[in-house]
């Protein structure tokens, strides 16, 4: 059976339609929400992340790495065996619950409150930011903010470190800008308007991301600052931080600033 010239055409296209659909700044990323019991004496619980198309590898890389992030984030007595977030939010619910029955007086409403969003998308790197506030009881709660950056190609999670070429030149870059930032003056110790570095020397944060902007740096409260100072963040511009990230997952190589 002979076949009409356009359909080879035809079919090319329709390959490389549905190929392109795969890369992972053109998934569709939908909010998934869930939510805690609805009681008067329940805590509090809205969780809000984007999830990609199950039958995507990299969508299922990060839903796998959400959920454990927001399960370690939920385990208020650290030895639950939750591996979803349900179960995770079931388990919150049940801390409060067994804290209330021996305290009832003294038990304040739990809260659990955490967003994640698709902060920079590219053919090569994807990042996912997770802002949480978390109140178990206490003077206050406690927020925090998580970067969790993928290998986009190859669909799985990287550590800080993968992310630079000279991650030494880069700390470099980055306590200038901080100092500029925080007006620490440059011939004095890191710590000596209030800071609580480790050794007094200034290290990057636990939290490292993307965003169109810049490379994004957050320090969470306790991190290197007191409470009251609140988080700490810091966007050090893609053109100074050329040098210094891995050329594989760099947005320098993108259309990124």
């Amino acid at each position: 059976m002979h076949r009409k010239p356009g359909f080879a055409l035809l079919l090319f296209t329709l390959l490389l339609f549905l190929s392109c659909g795969d890369e992972p700044h053109t998934l569709e990323w939908q909010e998934k929400e869930y939510s805690g019991d609805s009681c008067s004496n329940c805590p509090s619980v809205n969780i809000r992340i984007p999830m990609g198309p199950e039958d995507n590898r990299l969508a299922r890389q990060v839903k796998t790495s959400l959920e454990e992030e927001i399960i370690y984030w939920l385990d208020y007595a650290e030895s639950n065996k939750a591996t979803t977030i349900r179960e995770a939010i079931a388990s919150f619910t049940a801390g409060h619950a067994e804290l209330q029955e021996k305290f009832p007086d003294e038990t304040a409403p739990w809260e659990a409150d955490i967003q994640g969003e698709v902060s920079y998308s590219s053919p090569l790197l994807l990042c996912i930011s997770l802002e949480g506030y978390l109140f178990t009881g206490g003077a206050h709660g406690y927020s925090s903010l998580r970067y969790l950056n993928f290998d986009a190609e190859n669909a799985r999670e990287l550590e800080s470190a993968e992310l630079f070429a000279d991650i030494a030149g880069f700390t470099s870059l980055a306590e200038m800008a901080f100092r500029k930032q925080y007006e620490v003056p440059a011939d004095q110790d890191i710590n000596s308007t209030g800071f609580m570095f480790e050794d007094n020397r200034f290290s990057l944060p636990e939290s490292i991301g993307f965003g169109e902007a810049g490379v994004l740096l957050h320090y969470d409260p306790y991190e290197v600052a007191s409470y009251a100072d609140g988080p700490l963040s810091l966007t050090i511009p893609y053109r100074e931080a050329a040098p210094f990230l891995n050329p594989e997952y760099s947005p320098v190589n993108t259309t990124s600033p």
